[in-house]
């Protein structure tokens, strides 16, 4: 059986101080999970270098927030959301 995953996408809604303290409250949340399922968030672009750093030891992967298809050009790419350590992306469709 596949493990589910759990995503949460916060949209452009948190400043990096928010992200830190969604991270803290999100800590204290994981044992609920007990490893049944995979959990991503995909805090904004402004937040994925603090959150990167809150997460190193936790069983959560980092995502990110829409990319572009475009190799060049003022879009996020995926080279871009690489660079910070996101394992997914919530792509909007």
């Amino acid at each position: 059986m596949r493990k589910k995953i759990i995503a949460g996408n916060w949209k452009m809604n948190k400043e990096i101080h928010e992200t830190a303290a969604m991270i803290a409250d999100l800590k204290g949340r994981l044992k609920d999970f007990r490893n049944e399922v995979g959990v991503v968030i995909c805090p904004p672009f402004t937040s994925l270098v603090i959150a990167k750093t809150l997460l190193k030891d936790l069983p959560v992967r980092l995502g990110a927030q829409n990319m572009s298809q475009f190799d060049d050009g003022a879009y996020m790419r995926i080279r871009h959301h690489r660079s910070f350590g996101a394992k997914a992306v919530f792509q909007r469709g």
